[in-house]
């Protein structure tokens, strides 16, 4: 009962008990082998495979000392030797199979194999053993011919077991080839591709360590690259100073002693782009100041909310020309930082221009002031332990595409608007916004989406624990620095025309249609031929083929960079649709070089003028299409007559 779960226990104890008995007992000795096997039997039962093994090989060495040793003289009875002898093969054969079974389970199949063998020789040793006294008995009752045929067919069996014998063993052995060959390959296998796996993995890091060399260059050279743009635009703008100063002096002489309203009209233009390029070469000479590191902060406790509150009053006429909302609010009346105050006008300078710039009529600009911390909108109160004042900019205006949003405040990066290649600004304001900001410890971003708007947001800090003391002045009560004659004001183009109507023009002068989106470049053109031509003004190339279709004019004169639609495709809707197709179309473009000249000449347009022109110079050329579209007009009608007789008009 030692095969069952329930009565192991006891098995096993009275297997020890008999284990102990003394050899010299008659019939203990050859029993004794057959308890090592039930014990090991036992012990593969509860998996204890390494005893089981013990047990085993126990057993087999008192078997195979025993057997030599065993006498037919130690029995009573011949039978008794025979039986005894058959019982220890018996058992032997029971054992080898338990080892094999044992290495089996432990994983050792070259051991399992040979106990495997034996087994089967002695499995085979017994059998022929009990064929053998089974024909020698058959022998001995029975001469007759029966008893010889089953002594043959025994005697064949015999023949036959041992050849199955034979053929076992050799199809094990074969089996255990195939096992030990296939066990090499597989680790040869293994193992080539755990050396191509580490190839892989090292030529990818070999390429990724190159790509970021390569990148590390790159960055490099970018910086390079921008940092001798800036000492180039640096050293061009310290040149422009000097004359730019010889023309804006005289013109400023000029306009206090000249009285007539239209020469004066003309050099308050020149004034004011003058001005404009002096605001320009200053923007590039910060940027040069702040990259060297020559640029100091002069700060004074400020109220900054009614700082930008009585700035904002220079822009109030602008917006209502434009038809914008401008609003101011203020979480608190009074919000005091320390700040350089010219530093900080040009920054709300550069953050209104953009939003007049990109806001259409009837749009809406916000500007709002507060001193509160918005949660997860800026870094720790650790960094600004005194807190900080929130400054935003928003507007209604065209807004910024995902893929440029990045990169508005990197230096000379331009956004070109993806449906003309139309380009605004320089790329300089926003790039030194960023800096002054930065250089006040504040920080700056940008929120924004694609036609319905852009939201900047400026964070500075309050106290001056974050400022040196050489960063800081005493307050000597200056006015806030605002400037009636901003440089915004004349970038911004207004776009309202008063003579513009909705029906052919009744008029004896030629009529001349100028597409310009900037309002003093018209005003300009315009002063050369008022006094000739009836004059209709467009700001863009869309609201310059509308004004086409509805009033037909004589000749065109357009600029090529333009929004929402620019020159070239203005002339080539000109030229295709059948009511404007006649009409010569002058183009006036910044871009001198042929494949400009050609690409504008390719969509059909008349004439190509480069600026700067010269204004007697396109007069004579406006005066030559005109009269050869008459010239070419009265050699039809005379054809006409000479081929019909009687021309009716």
């Amino acid at each position: 009962g030692y095969n069952t779960d329930k009565h192991t226990a006891d098995a096993i104890s009275y297997l020890k008990i008999a284990k102990n008995v003394p050899d010299s007992c008659v019939g203990v000795y050859d029993q004794k082998p057959a308890i090592f096997q039930m014990l090991g039997a036992v012990s593969y039962k509860r998996r204890d495979y390494q005893k089981a093994i013990s047990h085993y090989k126990y057993g087999v060495k008192m078997i195979e000392d025993r057997l030599p040793k065993l006498t037919v003289n130690e029995y009573p009875e011949p039978i008794h030797a025979n039986n005894n002898r058959y019982y220890l093969k018996f058992d032997r054969q029971l054992m080898y199979e338990g080892l094999y079974d044992a290495y089996t389970k432990l994983g050792d199949f070259k051991r399992a194999n040979e106990y495997y063998i034996l087994n089967r020789q002695a499995a085979d040793e017994i059998y022929l053993e009990q064929n053998k006294n089974l024909v020698t008995m058959l022998e001995s009752i029975s001469e007759d011919e029966k008893t010889a045929n089953q002594i043959a067919l025994l005697a064949s069996e015999n023949q036959l077991h041992k050849m199955r014998a034979t053929q076992s063993v050799t199809w094990l052995i074969a089996m255990g080839g195939f096992i030990i060959i296939f066990v090499f390959v597989t680790i040869l296998f293994i193992r080539q591709r755990k050396i191509r796996t580490e190839h892989k993995i090292f030529m990818r890091e070999q390429k990724l360590l190159h790509d970021l060399d390569l990148k590390n260059v790159e960055s490099k050279k970018l910086k390079e690259l921008d940092h001798l743009k800036s000492q180039f635009f640096a050293n061009i703008s310290h040149e422009f100073r000097t004359p730019l100063t010889l023309i804006i002096g005289p013109l400023t002489k000029l306009l206090s002693k000249i009285k007539d309203r239209k020469d004066k009209k003309e050099l308050e233009i020149a004034k004011k782009y003058a001005d404009k390029l002096e605001n320009l070469i200053n923007n590039l000479l910060c940027i040069s100041k702040l990259e060297s590191g020559k640029m100091q902060l002069h700060t004074t406790e400020t109220d900054i909310a009614k700082l930008i509150k009585n700035y904002l009053q220079v822009y109030e006429s602008l917006a209502k020309q434009k038809n914008i909302a401008l609003n101011f609010t203020s979480e608190c009346k009074v919000i005091k930082a320390f700040i350089d105050r010219m530093k900080f006008e040009r920054i709300l300078n550069n953050l209104l221009s953009n939003a007049f710039k990109f806001t259409e009529e009837g749009g809406r600009i916000e500007v709002t002031v507060g001193s509160r911390q918005p949660a997860g909108q800026i870094e720790s109160e650790e960094k600004y332990p005194d807190g900080v004042v929130r400054i935003t900019v928003s507007d209604t205006g065209c807004g910024i595409s995902p893929d440029h949003i990045n990169h508005i405040f990197n230096r000379f990066y331009q956004v070109e608007q993806p449906e003309n290649n139309f380009y605004q600004g320089t790329g300089i304001g926003l790039a030194l916004t960023k800096e002054l900001v930065e250089l006040h410890k504040g920080k700056i971003n940008v929120s924004s989406e694609y036609g319905k708007g852009s939201t900047f947001i400026m964070l500075l800090p309050l106290g001056k624990k974050h400022l040196r003391s050489e960063e800081i002045e005493v307050d000597k009560s200056i006015k806030p620095l605002i400037q009636t004659s901003s440089p915004v004001l004349s970038e911004i183009q207004l776009t309202n025309d008063s003579n513009l109507t909705d029906t052919r023009i009744s008029t004896e002068k030629d009529i001349l249609l100028i597409v310009e989106d900037n309002r003093d470049m018209r005003s300009y053109i315009r002063e050369y031929f008022e006094s000739e031509y009836y004059i209709i003004e467009a700001f863009d190339g869309l609201d310059g083929f509308k004004k086409s279709v509805k009033q037909i004019p004589d000749i065109i004169i357009s600029d090529v960079m333009m929004p929402k639609m620019d020159g070239v495709e203005f002339c080539k809707k000109i030229k295709t649709d059948e009511r404007t197709s006649h009409i010569p179309v002058i183009l006036l473009t910044a871009r001198a070089s042929k494949e400009s000249r050609l690409e504008g000449l390719e969509t059909g347009a008349d004439d190509f003028i480069t600026k700067p022109f010269d204004g007697e110079e396109l007069q004579v050329r406006v005066k030559n299409l005109i009269q050869q579209r008459k010239r070419i007009r009265k050699h039809l009608m005379e054809k006409i007559q000479t081929s019909f007789g009687v021309l009716q008009i």
